[in-house]
């Protein structure tokens, strides 16, 4: 069932439970009204045929003349206490009473009762000792309660089906939009995403989902962009140093080499294995970041101890390198622990180390940790040029290399997986310029 003929039903169904309830509501009322209007008569009759009795007019002209001609087919009996008949109306009516109801009449004063379509109203005097029984038969009442049920009943279908027709007609007009809406979502592929579906005047719900797809759409293309552009680059990234290693191993092949020559060329190969060895880690841990995202259940971890790790591994590989590590506060111990990988942020330090090192003209990295109950800043500055606009909008992107390269060997991955490492633990991570050409990148971990 579709939505529009959903929202129709529903709401010709609410309008419905409300009429009947509405009809039987105005049916009780007035049934109610009938019986007691009717009761009434009914007792006054009763209580004229007791004064004709009491004055000794039984004759019939008087109920006749004095009586509620609107009593169709009426009987009145006056009995004693021990059943009797005193006086009827008509002359010589019998009216069938039983023991039980003269007892339901002598207890509750007023009894009325109904046997089929005859109405009794039944009297007990206290003083008198006597009991009134009158009855009738009220057709025109009934006939108008026919009617009505007739008219209720009309009313009621005829109001369900304009409701039902109507309904649907403001429903189908009222979600024209979506239809619309629908229809061009429909037509949208992978080969058209910057295709936007027109979101109307911008008002209502429908033009606000309109609006999300469209937002959706644009963070779907540039998803689909930087996938595109990450494989093209990882497969080319790939293909070099194969191809490096390929056609040194050939080229030994085919040549006669000394010793110091076969060290040189497995020396370079073992150079490249290596870069291919750090590229495919890279691509792997670029790879898993929405795995890395779901999963987080980390222990407490010191930061100054993952920092003096990442700084003893770079030592190991950079020889050269001149690392100055420093508090620019007294710290406390509990101000230190935060709640992080260890070996994913082991790797976003190691990376800046390393970064530092291979781009700065003096081979010399001073690392500042300042601790507070709120957040840990860890700032890496190093010297060289800085960085222009261009470079500081592209440096977190997969492969991307700043102009000041030179002949340093690198692949493009360092900053990208230092920024998707600290995107996974709410931190930041920015770039700022300093005087005197020094550059910082600093991390903030709360």
């Amino acid at each position: 069932m579709n939505l529009k003929l959903r929202f129709a039903m529903m709401f010709a169904i609410t309008v419905a439970v409300i009429l009947l309830l509405s009809s039987i509501a105005i049916y009780y009322f007035y049934s109610s009204n009938r019986k007691n209007e009717y009761q009434s008569k009914l007792k006054s009759e009763g209580m004229l045929a007791f004064d004709v009795f009491i004055n000794k007019d039984t004759s019939q002209n008087s109920l006749s003349i004095w009586g509620d001609i609107s009593l169709l087919e009426k009987k009145i009996i006056i009995l004693s206490e021990e059943r009797k008949t005193l006086h009827s109306f008509p002359d010589a009516v019998s009216i069938k009473v039983s023991t039980k109801t003269l007892l339901n009449i002598k207890q509750q004063k007023e009894y009325y009762y109904k046997v089929g379509n005859r109405e009794f109203i039944g009297i007990y005097l206290d003083q008198e000792k006597i009991y009134i029984v009158s009855s009738a038969i009220d057709k025109d009442g009934l006939k108008k309660l026919i009617k009505l049920r007739f008219i209720l009943l009309a009313v009621f279908l005829t109001s369900v089906f304009i409701t039902a027709s109507l309904s649907y007609f403001f429903v189908t007009s009222a979600l024209q939009p979506l239809s619309k809406l629908t229809f061009q979502i429909q037509q949208t592929t992978e080969k058209n995403l910057w295709q936007q579906v027109d979101e109307g005047n911008g008002k209502g719900e429908i033009a606000l989902i309109a609006a999300n797809y469209n937002a959706m759409l644009l963070r779907l293309k540039k998803a689909f962009e930087l996938q595109k552009n990450f494989i093209h680059h990882a497969s080319h990234e790939l293909r070099t140093p194969l191809t490096v290693m390929y056609a040194s191993t050939e080229a030994a092949l085919n040549k006669k080499l000394s010793e110091e020559e076969y060290k040189a060329v497995l020396t370079s190969l073992k150079e490249d294995q290596n870069d291919l060895i750090e590229l495919t880690n890279s691509l792997l841990l670029l790879s898993q970041f929405e795995k890395l995202q779901s999963s987080q259940n980390w222990q407490n971890q010191r930061i100054d101890e993952l920092l003096y790790d990442a700084v003893g591994y770079c030592k190991k590989i950079f020889p050269g390198i001149i690392i100055d590590f420093s508090f620019e506060n007294v710290p406390e111990e509990t101000d230190l622990l935060i709640k992080v990988n260890d070996t994913l942020l082991r790797a976003a330090f190691t990376n800046l180390i390393k970064n530092a090192f291979l781009y700065s003209t003096d081979k010399r990295l001073m690392i500042t940790l300042l601790a507070s109950e709120k957040e840990l800043q860890i700032n890496f500055d190093n010297k060289g040029e800085h960085l222009s606009d261009t470079e500081i909008a592209n440096m977190k992107l997969p492969f991307s290399r700043g102009e000041n390269i030179g002949l340093v060997k690198g692949i493009g991955l360092g900053l990208s997986i230092v920024e998707k490492i600290i995107s996974v633990h709410k931190g930041n991570f920015i770039y700022t310029p300093l005087p005197n050409n020094m550059n910082r990148f600093s991390i903030k971990l709360k």
